[in-house]
């Protein structure tokens, strides 16, 4: 895995089009979380992989 920054640009772009995929019936909430900053997605991980595990 590499660190790569996306651009606004396309980071808005990319969520735009999460927005408009199908989801179960729309029966679900959308929500994103963009996280650029290494440290922080990592301690993120770990508590998604407690979570969902």
């Amino acid at each position: 895995m590499r660190t790569v920054h996306t651009k606004k640009e396309a980071l808005e772009k990319i969520l735009e089009a999460g927005l408009w995929a199908p989801c179960s019936g729309r029966q679900q909430a959308v929500k994103f979380v963009v996280v650029q900053d290494k440290r922080l997605n990592d301690e993120l991980g770990k508590i998604n992989r407690i979570i969902f595990d």
